[in-house]
């Protein structure tokens, strides 16, 4: 599954799609104040108060 992050610096909806774009589901989304939303194999990072949030696309918090 690829990825897609959609972000308007308040809240970040991440959507997951089939390799042929056929299909698209949102798999997650939080509130963030964070200024830096990047996604990297099957996490999402943001800078928060300078902290590194770690998420899964299913918005569980891995680390701080």
């Amino acid at each position: 599954q690829d990825a897609l992050a959609v972000w308007n610096g308040r809240r970040v909806i991440i959507y997951e799609y089939s390799e042929d774009k056929s299909t698209i589901k949102a798999s997650g989304s939080f509130t963030t104040d964070s200024m830096v939303v990047c996604l990297y194999e099957q996490n999402v990072y943001c800078i928060e108060l300078q902290k590194v949030q770690v998420r899964t696309f299913q918005v569980c918090i891995l680390t701080t």
